[in-house]
């Protein structure tokens, strides 16, 4: 009897890694989720959850298949510093060829399918990447983690004005009303417990807090209109730096995912009015794929 070939895909993010076996038709056939698979985030936990979650779907994917190709979408993937002898350490665990791209790559694909080859897709969530691809080329910005002075994301609408709060206190300068709406809302009562609660909350949990400035936002607060415009921005400005690197033409795709983009209009009109002041206009969709079927359609491109 002839055995069925299948993929292992999986989705790894700061929070939970989900990985599965999808047969060459797309179809799911085992399941397993466990803890961060964000190299960024926590860097020795990551690569253990991510090989347990291959080891894992391996070993209880049913017999009647055979594991043909090994698609990974990472996120943090620029945390790891040689990804060739990464996707190497799978294909000789497992004998078959293994592909390992950023998370934002794979959520990409989800969306072309293997029917289009350009587009661009914004993460604007925890962390932020923008990722674009023309034919066979193709360009991340942003994505640098926290670390390396992040722009667009729920961690940096805090981060942001955190700063703000830093350059009055140094300067002497009075806070206003929302500097201490601000700090109250993080729990903190000056800049010097502002720094203490940096120190000591994770990246994730600081981004956490972003939904108030939303909140605040949908409420039209001007300190908090400013912070989700400023973020706007950033994202538009990457989008830009995209298009002209890859020449993308207006009408592509360009698919919104994240936390950012989520029961937020003020921030996408903003997004969209930055994009057109650099006469750029595009088909932008809200992202329902699942990012895992991306690693699918990786998957089955390279295996054919």
């Amino acid at each position: 009897m002839n055995k069925q070939p299948y993929f292992i895909c999986m989705d790894s993010g700061g929070t939970s890694t989900y990985t599965c076996s999808i047969d060459t038709l797309g179809n799911v056939i085992k399941e397993f989720t466990n803890g961060t698979g964000s190299p960024a985030v926590k860097y020795d936990e990551a690569f253990k959850n991510i090989y347990e979650g291959v080891k894992y779907i391996y070993e209880n994917t049913p017999n009647i298949y055979e594991l043909a190709y090994i698609s990974l979408g990472v996120s943090g993937l620029g945390a790891v510093e040689d990804v060739l002898a990464f996707e190497q350490s799978f294909t000789n665990l497992y004998h078959v060829p293994c592909k390992i791209v950023t998370d934002c790559e794979a959520s990409l694909h989800a969306i072309l399918k293997n029917e289009l080859n350009s587009g661009i897709l914004v993460v604007a969530g925890t962390g932020n990447a923008t990722f674009g691809i023309n034919k066979d080329l193709s360009l991340i910005v942003g994505g640098g983690g926290p670390l390396l002075n992040e722009q667009g994301s729920c961690y940096s609408c805090i981060h942001d004005y955190a700063l703000v709060i830093k350059n009055k206190y140094e300067k002497n300068i009075k806070l206003n009303k929302f500097d201490y709406w601000f700090l109250k809302m993080l729990g903190v009562k000056d800049y010097p417990s502002l720094k203490t609660f940096f120190y000591q909350h994770t990246k994730a949990e600081i981004a956490s807090y972003a939904v108030y400035i939303m909140e605040e936002a949908r409420n039209g607060i001007k300190g908090a209109l400013k912070i989700l415009e400023k973020q706007a921005f950033y994202l538009a400005t990457q989008v830009t730096i995209i298009t002209k690197s890859l020449n993308i033409e207006n009408g592509a795709i360009l698919g919104l995912v994240g936390g950012l983009w989520k029961n937020n209009p003020y921030i996408l009109e903003k997004f969209e009015f930055y994009l057109n002041k650099n006469n750029l206009s595009f088909k932008i969709v809200s992202v329902q794929e699942k990012a895992i079927m991306g690693s699918y359609y990786i998957a089955l491109k390279n295996w054919r």
